[in-house]
């Protein structure tokens, strides 16, 4: 599945936040974090640590939030499910980590006459 830029359900906008505020912070939130979240959704703001990063996605998630704000309450088990897969879908439209992989061009190596396996068993 895509992300659903159409879904206005209030987790699934959660979540696509909650991914936006984890990439721009360039590193992974700890699953203490994602807990705090979940149970308060107000502790995101103490999370966001470069809310200039990714505006223009900001602005079109804020754009289809209530006026109340974030959903208040803890999440339960469908709640939770639609946060997930906000934050799945978003997180996959993002742009990776710089540590999500490794960019490497490995040295040619050549091999080398070796007889420390035959020693070893010699030994």
């Amino acid at each position: 599945m895509a992300l659903d830029k159409t879904n206005t359900n209030q987790y699934y906008l959660f979540g696509r936040y909650v991914a936006v505020v984890e990439r721009s912070n360039n590193e992974p939130m700890r699953a203490a974090q994602m807990d705090n979240i979940k149970q308060n959704t107000a502790m995101l703001t103490r999370y966001d640590r470069n809310k200039t990063n990714f505006a223009d996605i900001r602005m079109e998630i804020f754009s289809k939030v209530n006026s109340d704000g974030w959903p208040g309450k803890v999440l339960d088990d469908a709640d939770g499910g639609r946060f997930w897969l906000g934050y799945y879908h978003q997180k996959a439209a993002l742009p990776m980590f710089v540590d999500d992989v490794t960019h490497h061009t490995p040295e040619r190596v050549d091999p080398v006459e070796s007889n420390e396996i035959d020693e070893l068993k010699n030994a």
